[in-house]
């Protein structure tokens, strides 16, 4: 592998990963459960959920000009001039809905609530990062296939990651780290944008530590908020790829149809396999992963293909 290319990697994995591990550490190390919804004032655990939240978007935030400025000096762009200048401001807002939620007891919304939630910042705020494209370029009906496809990307999929997250676990966290991490190798490889896929993989990175941490502190459990936050994450980088990407609209549309679908084959497996335990989480955890090793799988062919075809 290319040495430099090696080194980006590194930068988008090991320092988040780090972090990660000093704040789980730190926050969920005693026995007494962080669950999201606990009644009654402010709390402990609704204290230790408030760090968790700042945690994931000082990481996000504090990487993002790492990783896309390449070797020139970091800076965060105010105002937003490019579409990528806005996933630090869909970060700002996504924490300060995800604080809202916990200190105004959100996590009494349904999941589907929180979907939805995210789907509107999502494609909100992707709206502006695209404006121009919309004004000058997109049609209504381009501009409603984009936005509206991540939309729907977002709700689906934050809907089933919320589902499994809601439970204590190891499950619930490490489908968040596989679901992210398998957009990252969609945007590296379908989508073909390596820095979006370094930003995922931030998430990714961020989270490992706290599935980790569930295997010693099985009560532990990311508030609904926290994951809420990580899916308008997702979705941001996810719509990033779609609008100013080169890749194919049927590899996109593929690839990010079967990562939707894939904490739904977590809840799915879970209710195959009735009886909680090791084998259970373990068929639940490989169900989430199929999807997105499916869609890499697919590409990786295309790839044979296309570079036979031209010899």
């Amino acid at each position: 592998m290319d040495p430099a290319l090696l080194q980006q990697l590194a930068i988008g994995a090991i320092p988040p990963g780090i972090f990660g591990a000093l704040v789980f550490f730190a926050v969920w190390w005693r026995k007494q459960p962080a669950v999201g919804g606990v009644e009654g004032p402010l709390d402990f655990a609704i204290g230790r959920d408030v760090v968790v939240v700042l945690a994931i978007a000082a990481a996000m935030l504090v990487m993002h000009p790492l990783i896309t400025a390449g070797i020139k000096l970091p800076e965060w762009v105010v105002p937003p001039r490019r579409g990528a200048d806005w996933l630090p401001v869909v970060t700002v807002v996504a924490m300060l809905i995800a604080l809202a939620g916990l200190l105004l007891r959100g996590q009494r919304l349904p999941m589907w609530a929180w979907a939805i939630v995210a789907s509107v910042v999502v494609v909100g705020l992707g709206a502006l990062a695209a404006q121009r494209l919309v004004r000058e370029t997109w049609s209504v009906q381009e501009s409603l296939a984009h936005l509206g496809g991540v939309a729907v990307i977002t709700f689906v999929l934050g809907w089933g990651l919320l589902v499994l997250a809601r439970k204590p676990g190891v499950v619930g966290v490490a489908s968040v780290v596989i679901v992210a991490g398998s957009l990252a190798n969609i945007l590296a490889g379908p989508m073909n944008s390596l820095k979006l896929a370094q930003l995922a993989g931030v998430m990714a990175a961020v989270l490992t530590p706290a599935a980790v941490m569930t295997l010693i502190r099985p009560t532990q459990v990311l508030a609904m908020s926290a994951v809420a936050m990580v899916v308008m994450g997702l979705g941001s980088v996810s719509l990033q790829g779609v609008v100013f990407g080169s890749a194919k609209v049927s590899s996109v549309v593929l690839s990010l149809g079967l990562l939707a679908i894939s904490p739904w084959m977590g809840v799915l497996a879970g209710r195959v396999v009735k009886r909680d335990g090791v084998v259970k989480s373990l068929v639940q955890l490989a169900a989430v992963g199929l999807p997105g090793a499916i869609a890499m799988g697919v590409w990786l062919v295309q790839q044979k293909a296309e570079s036979g075809a031209e010899y």
